[in-house]
């Protein structure tokens, strides 16, 4: 895929175009021949900071699904001409840029993709702040609703050496080590986490590797029961990502009987018998057939 060229085709069709350059470097074209070649069809595509709004013309030209631009900028002058070319090229059901718009705003960004994104959300691109708190939480809102082998790039992940990208926090580099800290540890459904001097691209687990995140509750006594049901067996609360109908918990080696409320959320009957002895045990999910990381929970002795 030659991003430059389908740029050039768009600007001999839409001449005002060249007054909203993308501002995308050749390195980072090339990142991006690389990135959507392994990540298959794309239906979507989310860019945090659009500047101008020239990078989610090229994406829509390129890629030709839906685009969705989110910035916390009001309009520049140049949203004009990006309204001009949404109506030209007839994308006003496939690019929404939404002003004005915190990447932060988990409550904003939520009903953006709800409301907006066709089938499936596939690729994440934060270009917007370059500071480490915000590249963070946009993260942790948006990895989760990004599908299964879909992919999350941060750009220019090095700013934070430059003066004006410096924060409290640290630098926007911190993330980047704490994602990769993070799936040494299975804290997320990341399958890998390509480094380039351009951009960070973290590729999500294909299907069926959910992530075990908490027990509700995690520890209890010998012999009691918590979240008692009517035969005296134990309901066992898991937070997760990725789940589906075909998750089954594991208690050690025994499967329970599961309950699929979403992809975050399980629950388990536990028997009682399996809380009749002190110890820790492994609580896992199986899923056709792969096994998702392991929490403990432990029965204290009376």
């Amino acid at each position: 895929m030659d991003f430059n060229a389908s740029w050039r085709d768009a600007v001999e069709r839409y001449p005002y175009l060249v007054q909203l350059p993308p501002f995308k470097t050749k390195w980072l074209y090339e990142a991006y021949e690389a990135i959507f070649a392994q990540v298959g069809r794309v239906r979507t595509v989310l860019e945090l900071g659009m500047y101008q709004g020239g990078s989610v013309v090229l994406w829509r030209e390129s890629l030709r699904c839906r685009v969705i631009g989110i910035d916390l900028s009001v309009p520049p002058k140049t949203a004009e001409l990006l309204e001009r070319y949404v109506k030209e090229s007839g994308s006003d059901n496939d690019l929404f840029c939404f002003w004005r718009t915190n990447q932060m705003d988990a409550d904003a960004l939520g009903e953006i993709v709800k409301k907006h994104v066709a089938e499936t959300l596939d690729v994440v691109i934060d270009d917007a702040s370059h500071l480490y708190a915000p590249t963070r939480r946009s993260f942790e809102i948006l990895f989760p609703l990004l599908r299964p082998a879909g992919v999350y790039v941060i750009e220019d992940w090095t700013a934070g050496e430059r003066p004006d990208f410096q924060s409290p926090e640290g630098p926007i580099a911190r993330v980047v080590h704490e994602l990769i800290d993070e799936l040494g540890k299975a804290a997320w459904p990341i399958q890998s986490i390509e480094v380039r001097a351009a951009c960070v691209s973290i590729f999500k687990n294909p299907a069926g590797s959910p992530v075990l995140r908490q027990l509700l509750p995690a520890r209890n006594r010998v012999g009691e029961s918590f979240n008692a049901q009517p035969n005296g067996s134990s309901a066992l609360a898991i937070a997760c990502s990725d789940a589906s109908l075909e998750s089954v918990v594991m208690f050690d080696k025994t499967p329970l009987v599961t309950t699929f409320g979403s992809a975050e959320l399980l629950t388990a009957v536990v028997p009682q018998d399996l809380l009749s002895r002190a110890g820790e045990y492994e609580v896992f999910v199986r899923q056709n057939g792969i096994e998702s990381n392991a929490l403990r929970f432990v029965v204290e002795a009376k």
